[in-house]
């Protein structure tokens, strides 16, 4: 598994959306994985809403040449996290 996928913490999320514009950005975290995230399948970013709710995302990065990346959000309250998305996909 740990061929496949890169977790993160809570942090990760909050110190990225930090900054501002994407290379400020990825800067504020790069650090954080000891290895080329994108060489990974699955990254997983467990994400804390101003300290009230939970949510998952897993960005699919580099499955193969025949599949698209992709990004799921899972969310129990069924919340439109778009900017969530955003955020991320930056």
């Amino acid at each position: 598994m740990k061929d496949y996928v890169v977790y993160f913490n809570s942090f990760f999320y909050t110190k990225y959306t930090q900054g501002t514009g994407k290379s400020r950005s990825y800067d504020l975290v790069k650090k954080w994985a000891k290895v080329d995230i994108f060489s990974k399948r699955y990254i997983v970013i467990p994400i804390n809403l101003e300290n009230t709710h939970w949510i998952l995302v897993i960005v699919s990065c580099n499955i193969d040449d025949q599949h698209k990346p992709f990004m799921l959000v899972f969310d129990s309250l069924g919340n439109d996290n778009e900017m969530v998305a955003q955020n991320i996909n930056e």
